[in-house]
């Protein structure tokens, strides 16, 4: 199978693309992979301008300077996806961790970081927030007397089940502890471990 471009723009193409093999609405996620960005970001920001962005992510070498120049040049999106060496330094998710996410999925943040957020998310920030992945290396270990520190919280029946969506899937979770933010919006913090044996908050 072989396509003839008639003159259109990458822009043109995506939507193209999705009128053709797509009728619902697309889930755009922009991977960022190398160290330094050799690409001009307004070019990639025009062309993705009419299509909603659902999830920035950079993975492997993608680098600090680029990254905080993708969070700059894109401000709305509904998910963060790091698993980059050039975010282990903690205080480069100060900023990120306040922003109105649905979801974050990273494995540096730190005990304290998620205490802080817990705190902030309380006081009522991240409302649109549906839910918070964090994956960890296999021996990272959780201290939950940091991350409950001066949080109220009630832990559940460990029997007790919950549902939520995943990504079009709906998950249960048993047990787990509750905290609740100012407007009555209950959340359920579970400690537990994926398929491949690694902590997942």
């Amino acid at each position: 199978m072989s396509f003839e471009n008639p003159g259109l723009s990458i822009s043109e193409w995506l939507k193209l693309i999705i009128e053709v093999f797509n009728h619902a609405p697309p889930y755009l996620n922009v991977l960022f992979a190398k160290p330094d960005c050799l690409f001009d970001m307004k070019s990639i920001r025009d062309t993705v301008k009419e299509i909603d962005l659902d999830a920035l992510t950079f993975i492997e070498d993608c680098g600090m300077e680029c990254a905080q120049l993708a969070l700059k040049s894109f401000p709305e999106y509904e998910a963060l996806s790091i698993d980059s060496s050039a975010f282990e330094n903690p205080v480069d998710y100060q900023n990120m961790l306040i922003k109105n996410l649905e979801n974050i999925n990273s494995r540096h943040i730190t005990d304290k970081m998620i205490n802080r957020f817990l705190k902030h998310w309380i006081q009522g920030s991240n409302p649109r927030m549906k839910k918070m992945r964090i994956e960890f290396e296999p021996n990272r270990i959780f201290d939950e007397d940091v991350i409950l520190k001066g949080l109220k919280y009630h832990s559940a029946q460990p029997y007790r089940k919950r549902d939520y969506e995943e990504e079009e899937e709906v998950r249960t979770v048993e047990g787990g502890i509750d905290i609740r933010r100012k407007n009555g919006t209950e959340a359920t913090i579970v400690f537990e471990k994926n398929q491949e044996g690694k902590p997942v908050l």
